[in-house]
């Protein structure tokens, strides 16, 4: 168990150009002396605190009581292509808020329209295939949007929309619920369809005199005059044969169907081919931004009641990152990743693993442990999309006129809000921390692990963090940590190694599928299914594996044996990965938190 009255951390590392990463759970020791009065201030209360409810509620079943844990339904799924951020999105805000004060009910609208209630356990299926394809046999089917909404209103006090794209944010689901008079959280449905229209969005705000990108509409209604487009290209100054600019639906998110044309022609083809895929029948044709920076902020309403106040937070620079392949250009540019981390009962402080010298496009990069760095992270800096963004994040946070720059306005940000939410009953106070990464040499850091008696949770996939390294250094210092010891890591690296030890010869993995767990009685019998569990769980114990680890194996679903293919002492842990899903599928569920914390508790125990 954790060390009594510590308030552990959680630390992330990433070694390579590859989402890796190492994390640590720590005491409250671990946290640098300038950031303990920040920590033990008065708590943040703009986020929500929830306790999840293990099963979804029949229709007719009203959770929670006056006076007792506020009832929340959160909504996700929905028609659009962006069904799979929705699902995201979901388990992001479920993974997030925590405590005894909230009861978290989970719905999931269909590419169809159809509604179902589900169990928090659902969400962390893996692609929107595989999730529909579970809802029949798990989730309980509303008869129409109407009876869904009318559930909503008996059953919870508040609904979290997390539906991104159509029915999402142009209004539909708001619009929904206020026929309901069930309450929800973001902007009225009237709001919603204004902005959520790009080309009637600019018209608006250009005619309150803010400055518009300048752009041109193609609708399907309307037969695309060529003439027109030519006109307008020459209009704002563009070379009509070759001029850049973006096409993108009218009505969709995520940034699905934007592309870069180049001149008019190619313009108009790209437009008509989003209107034939049918992503929108509104297509908007717009100037690209040559040289600009692009930036994304958060706006909280902090008002009361019907009067709005906005807050602006601080701001994200959107770095555009160049492609080698003009084909995946756009793709590089406006792909969408999503992170979480479990974090319940658990403080998170994110580590960066990285080379010294920074990472570089070479393959042929020396990434050995002598080389190394390891960035003690603020948290916001882990949401970065990739782990060159993150280390270079780093890098510029340290710069002695960004930190400037970067503390006057979160000072500025800070009173503005409190300024906003003290007029609220229910506001404690709250601070945003003014966190500052902190580097140190991968020796330098175990050394502080070693001091502030903190358990590792080893997440480094591949190179030193599989092959025994990590471990050895670890365990010479004598920190505990998860998962195998060094030799096991170091046999299950060398596929050939770990087929010799266990005596049994190798297949090869192929093809892709929908992950079944676990497998129906129909593909396989419980007999079979309980002798390739005994036959896996020999291999473990042959190859000394410890903690957790993930064997991949062929099976004969109808006598059980099984074929080796690899093992992976240091699995996947994303909650689309077959780890999450086991755990969910046990009786009760182990949800993530849980999962990761009982992970936490055998390297301490093993560590005794």
């Amino acid at each position: 168990m954790l060390l009594s009255g510590a308030q552990p951390l959680l630390l992330l590392g990433l070694p390579s150009s590859t989402t890796r990463c190492l994390l640590r759970v720590a005491p409250r020791a671990l946290i640098p002396p300038h950031r303990r009065a920040l920590a033990s201030g008065p708590p943040l209360r703009l986020g929500l605190r929830a306790a999840v409810s293990e099963q979804h509620s029949s229709p007719t079943e009203v959770v929670g009581a006056e006076g007792g844990p506020l009832r929340i339904g959160l909504v996700c799924g929905g028609p659009s292509a962006e069904r799979g951020v929705s699902l995201n999105s979901a388990r992001s805000v479920l993974d997030h808020i925590q405590g005894e004060d909230l009861v978290v009910n989970c719905y999931y609208i269909d590419s169809t329209m159809n509604a179902f209630a589900i169990s928090p356990a659902q969400l962390y299926s893996n692609t929107p295939s595989d999730f529909d394809f579970k809802l029949e046999s798990l989730a309980h089917k509303f008869h129409s949007l109407s009876d869904f909404a009318e559930h909503l209103a008996a059953t919870v006090d508040i609904v979290f929309p997390v539906i991104h794209g159509k029915f999402g944010e142009d209004g539909g689901i708001q619009e929904l619920l206020e026929k309901a008079n069930a309450p929800f959280v973001g902007t009225p449905s009237k709001e919603c369809r204004r902005a959520f229209d790009k080309y009637n969005a600019s018209l608006e705000l250009s005619a309150h005199g803010f400055l518009t990108v300048p752009n041109f509409l193609v609708e399907q209604k309307d037969k695309l005059a060529k003439s027109e487009l030519d006109e307008w290209f020459e209009s704002v100054n563009m070379n009509k044969e070759n001029g850049k600019v973006v096409v993108k639906p009218t009505r969709a998110g995520s940034s699905i169907g934007v592309v870069v044309a180049y001149g008019a022609n190619e313009a108009a083809q790209k437009a008509e081919e989003i209107i034939s895929d049918g992503i929108d029948d509104k297509v908007i044709i717009e100037v690209f931004l040559e040289g600009g920076c692009e930036f994304t902020a958060i706006v909280v309403d902090a008002g009361t009641a019907n009067d709005s106040e906005p807050v602006a937070l601080l701001p994200t620079e959107v770095e555009l990152q160049p492609s080698s392949s003009s084909e995946t250009q756009e793709d590089t540019i406006f792909n969408y990743r999503r992170k979480y981390l479990p974090t319940q009962q658990l403080d998170v402080v994110p580590c960066l693993l990285a080379p010294s010298n920074g990472y570089s496009p070479s393959r042929n990069q020396d990434f050995s442990d002598c080389s190394r760095e390891v960035w003690m992270l603020p948290y916001p800096l882990l949401l970065r999309h990739t782990t060159e963004e993150v280390h270079a994040a780093c890098i510029e946070a340290i710069e002695p006129e960004r930190v400037e720059i970067t503390s006057r306005l979160r000072d500025q940000v800070m009173k503005e809000l409190w300024q906003a939410l003290s007029k609220h009953d229910w506001f404690a106070g709250f601070d945003i921390a003014d966190e500052q990464p902190i580097r140190y040499s991968l020796q330098q850091w175990i050394n502080h692990v070693k001091e502030a008696e903190a358990v590792v949770f080893i997440a480094v996939h591949g190179g030193i963090g599989e092959d025994g390294t990590i471990q050895s250094l670890l365990e010479s210092a004598g920190v505990p940590y998860t998962g195998p010891g060094p030799i096991a890591s170091r046999t299950c690296m060398d596929k050939v190694s770990s087929s010799l030890a266990v005596d049994h010869p190798s297949g090869f993995p192929g093809g892709t599928g929908i992950n079944l767990t676990p497998p129906p009685a129909t593909i396989m019998s419980e007999d079979a299914l309980q002798r390739c569990k005994k036959s896996i769980e020999i291999m473990a114990n042959t190859l000394g594996l410890e903690g957790f680890s993930r064997i991949d194996a062929f099976v004969n679903v109808r006598s059980g044996e099984v074929l080796l293919i690899e093992v992976n002492t240091v699995p996947g842990m994303t909650p689309s990965t077959v780890l999450i899903h086991q755990a969910l599928a046990e009786e009760p569920p182990v949800y993530p938190h849980k999962f990761f914390r009982t992970l936490l508790d055998l390297a301490l125990e093993r560590a005794k």
